[in-house]
Parts: structure tokens; C-alpha cells; sequence
């Protein structure tokens, strides 16, 4: 709109009207301010839920690499290699790769293209596009949430016993 009166003013200067330049401003500052600071609160979300990802792993692995229940019961991991033959130092290397793989995946998962855009309700191309990134969302979700839960909660069960 202010463009359009700005034009309308330049080629027809029979046009005399007061225009209130303080209400102009806040019409385009106002939306322009808004969406940027929606934007910069959005980031900081996303950094604060990829900070708490981040201790959280870190406190899982620590968990699986230095618990000991030794003084609790006569079965804590004391050695590198306990009685029943469990190599814990295996065991801790693989907790690691396990987070590991989690983030990759969650990397990945986040770093997908979008695909709910209106192109790909309208397009065939839009459509397959969207199906095709679906389709590896469901399979990257699907593994950071069915198998490396599960193995990282067996693993768990193996610490507990």
C-alpha cells in the first residue's frame, strides 16, 4: 500500500493529502520486528533443546562408562572385566557410538527439506517430492526411536543387572 500511493502521488501530483508518517511506521516496523523476533525466539529454543540433547547424552554415557555398584552388592563392575565375563569397556564403547549414531540421525532428521509447502499439495512433482522426503523421515525416525532406544535401554538393563 505505501508503495502504491507513493506511485499514485508521483504521476498524478493533482493528488493533495497529509499522510500520518508516524502510523505508516508502525504499519511496516511493526509486522518486520515481530517476525524477526519470532524468528531469533525460535532459534533460541532450538539451541537450548539441542544443548539439553547434548548433556543429556553426555550423562547417559557417563552413566554406561564409570557407574560402579560395587559397594552396594557383591556384582559391581570393578575390573574392565567383570565375573561373568562382560567386558564393560566394550560395553561403554558402544553406549558411545550408539549416542553417536542418535545425533547423527537427529541431524539428519532436522536437516531435511520441508514438505509441507503448498507446491507439494498442488504439483505432481511437489507431491513426489514430499513423498520421497516422508518416506525418509518415517525410516530416520524409525531407527532413532525403535532401534537405538532399544538397544541404548538393553544396555541399560545390562548396568542395572
Amino acid at each position: 500500500m505505501t508503495c502504491y500511493v507513493y506511485f499514485v502521488h508521483v504521476q498524478d501530483t493533482t493528488l493533495t493529502f497529509s499522510m500520518d508518517w508516524v502510523l505508516l511506521g508502525f504499519a511496516v516496523v511493526t509486522p518486520m520486528s515481530i517476525s524477526i523476533g519470532l524468528a531469533f525466539k525460535r532459534r533460541e529454543n532450538a539451541l537450548r533443546n539441542i544443548a539439553l540433547f547434548r548433556s543429556c547424552a553426555f550423562q547417559v554415557f557417563l552413566a554406561h562408562a564409570s557407574w560402579d555398584w560395587g559397594n552396594v552388592c557383591d556384582s559391581g563392575r570393578l575390573k574392565a572385566t567383570d565375573k561373568q565375563g562382560y567386558d564393560w569397556q566394550d560395553h561403554a564403547d558402544q553406549c558411545l557410538a550408539e549416542l553417536i549414531g542418535m545425533a547423527d540421525e537427529l541431524c539428519s532428521f532436522l536437516t531435511l527439506p520441508s514438505f509441507s509447502r503448498a507446491r507439494h499439495r498442488v504439483t505432481p512433482w511437489g507431491r513426489q517430492e514430499a513423498s520421497r522426503t516422508v518416506e525418509v523421515a518415517y525410516r530416520l525416525w524409525d531407527s532413532l526411536l525403535t532401534v537405538r532406544m532399544s538397544k541404548l535401554s538393553y544396555m541399560t538393563e545390562k548396568l542395572k543387572q
